[in-house]
């Protein structure tokens, strides 16, 4: 990745990491861990208002309460009551900040009546108000729009920024300074979108995908603490060492091939959407796995997003916790910016570049195979472009495809990759492409270290309730809740 750091001022005093912004937590949410001894209720208690008790909830179940009438700014947390004691306690020390993302605050709470432990595992801690990026030209300069070009112009794809993209950069600018709210910056990044070119925006960071003929070119602002970082990369694929990109999986993954056991990757989007579109994901998904599972060992890596601050479940996370329904390794490799909500009880975990597509060549080399779930978008076209870079085997499983286009072929930039409407279909294709058992323990370096020992265990943190879904929470996975048994059962015909 290249870099360039611009200073956009000269004098700022930031004492936390992030202004507050005009958006808020929707809800906060409290999971009753197992191992508590008693039933509890909630309430939001903030300097100015206090919100309803909630009603009375069970050990392994989720509350939530609205913070619509929350100002955005306040400072809040949580109170605890057991019922039917009635004994009460804050649940942090400290109250936090309602601040822009993610959309909902999660505490977890265990213990005993008279001993009620309360945490917030994903670090909101109470901030101080600060003074807030302002940038005295809300616009990008010549001279800044030169060193874009240069950052990100190379002789394959040698054009400069057209007119929107120069808009999009702009408004990338003024929301990461605090000056455009996200609801304005979405609708004015949406507006702007084409073809060819894609944006992803997240609290810290824009980033803008440009496609050309044969590449991707990505460009975009980080977030720093008293500045804004320019980032431009002008090709995706980028030649590294992925064992030292990815130490820990790598290892692992050496590991497993002198076992003759393979890694597959799952991809695809990471954010699906309705819960119907949740369930019916997760049946292709599993489908998809269970047949690969059962014909012969391996082992998972994905990207490691979770989704549970945002409030949101996708492939990443299916692809995780069936591994963990399989009782197979699982490993994970993820940028910087995915790093606070990732699955945290794998076998093998890196933390490689700053922004999401930074970790793509990593997570990648890692991997012997692919499979991939489609609708997805640009951003997995990257990951299906760097396997096909890195001559890796990649299958499409594509259930939306229509009643006779049972296989089709998917032209990429960097080839063909052939896209199975069944996913019992797509798996056995996949596995006779995967290395053979002897090919992997020939191939597989002679000192490398025994299979550690399996960690199947999920903590209560990555039960997280289904998108809208929480009476489903409690001590199981979302797929093993969908699919009752391995392998999964058919999908339904409507599908």
């Amino acid at each position: 990745m290249l870099k360039f750091r611009l200073r956009l001022f000269a004098a700022a005093i930031f004492i936390s990491l992030l202004a507050p912004t005009i958006h808020a937590f929707s809800k906060a949410c409290v999971y009753l861990q197992p191992g508590s001894e008693y039933a509890a209720r909630i309430q939001v208690v903030s300097e100015h208002w206090r919100s309803k008790w909630s009603n009375q909830f069970a050990i392994g179940q989720s509350q939530c309460i609205s913070l619509e009438a929350l100002k955005p700014g306040s400072r809040f947390t949580m109170q605890i009551s057991t019922a039917p004691n009635q004994s009460k306690v804050l649940c942090t020390p400290h109250r936090i900040e309602n601040v822009d993302t993610p959309v909902s605050a999660m505490f977890l709470v265990s213990g005993t009546v008279q001993d009620i432990k309360c945490s917030n595992p994903h670090g909101l801690l109470e901030r101080t108000p600060q003074q807030s990026l302002s940038l005295s030209n809300s616009t990008l300069t010549s001279e800044e729009i030169d060193q874009f070009n240069q950052l990100i112009d190379a002789p394959e794809t040698n054009s400069e920024l057209s007119s929107v993209e120069k808009e999009m950069l702009g408004t990338a600018k003024k929301y990461l300074a605090g000056e455009l709210s996200k609801k304005k910056a979405l609708e004015n990044l949406i507006s702007k979108e084409n073809q060819t070119l894609k944006f992803a925006l997240d609290a810290d960071q824009v980033q803008i995908l440009r496609e050309t003929d044969d590449d991707y070119v990505r460009f975009g602002f980080l977030r720093k603490f008293d500045s804004l970082e320019l980032m431009g990369q002008p090709s995706a694929f980028v030649e590294l060492n992925h064992k030292k990109a990815a130490p820990n999986s790598s290892a692992l993954a050496d590991s497993l091939h002198a076992e003759g056991i393979p890694v597959v990757a799952i991809l695809g989007k990471a954010r699906i959407g309705s819960p119907k579109d949740v369930r019916d994901a997760i049946k292709t998904a599993s489908m998809a796995m269970d047949t690969v599972y059962l014909s012969r060992e391996v082992a998972f890596i994905t990207g490691g997003y979770k989704g549970a601050l945002d409030d949101v479940y996708g492939y990443t996370r299916i692809g995780y916790e069936r591994a963990k329904d399989l009782e197979t390794y699982t490993l994970v490799v993820l940028p910087e910016a995915g790093a606070k909500d990732s699955h945290n009880f794998v076998d093998a975990k890196d933390i490689f570049g700053k922004m999401w597509g930074d970790d793509t060549p990593a997570l990648v080399g890692v991997a012997d195979a692919a499979m991939v779930f489609a609708w997805y978008g640009s951003w997995t076209k990257i990951e299906i472009d760097t396997l096909l870079h890195q001559k890796k085997k990649v299958v499409i499983v594509n259930p939306f495809q229509k009643e006779g286009d049972e296989v089709v072929e998917v032209k990429m930039k960097k080839g063909i990759v052939k896209s199975y409407r069944d996913p019992e279909v797509a798996a056995k294709a996949l596995l006779t492409m995967l290395p053979t058992e002897n090919d992997l323990k020939t191939s597989a370096p002679k000192d490398v270290e025994k299979l550690p020992y399996r960690e199947n265990a999920l903590s209560e943190i990555e039960y997280y309730p289904f998108p809208r879904w929480s009476e489903e929470s409690g001590k199981r996975t979302a797929t093993s809740m969908i699919c009752q048994k391995v392998p999964c059962e058919p999908l339904s015909p409507s599908f």
